[in-house]
């Protein structure tokens, strides 16, 4: 399997996030994308988790800041059981 090329480097910043049973994961999903950034995401109902990325729009500093943003507003908000993220990196 080859890896694709992107027409051009942008940044990301992927999180895996647990949810409590009570919760439907197809609704966590609509509420993340309230922050107006490329998602991808998939989800793992046996283990309650939801595994993503947020995408910025480009290489630029300000989309990196965003992420940073996104992040912080997450780590405060009480939508997940636990949020994990990793670092915010350059994609290519």
């Amino acid at each position: 399997m080859t890896r694709r090329k992107l027409d051009r480097p942008r940044w990301s910043l992927r999180y895996v996030a647990t949810y409590s049973p009570k919760d439907n994961p197809n609704r966590l999903v609509v509420r993340l994308q309230r922050f107006l950034l490329g998602h991808g995401w998939f989800v793992l109902a046996e283990r309650k988790e939801i595994h993503g990325t947020f995408y910025g729009d480009d290489g630029a500093l300000s989309s990196k800041q965003r992420l940073g943003q996104v992040r912080k507003e997450l780590r405060a908000s009480d939508l997940f059981r636990s949020i994990r993220f990793f670092r915010i990196r350059l994609t290519t």
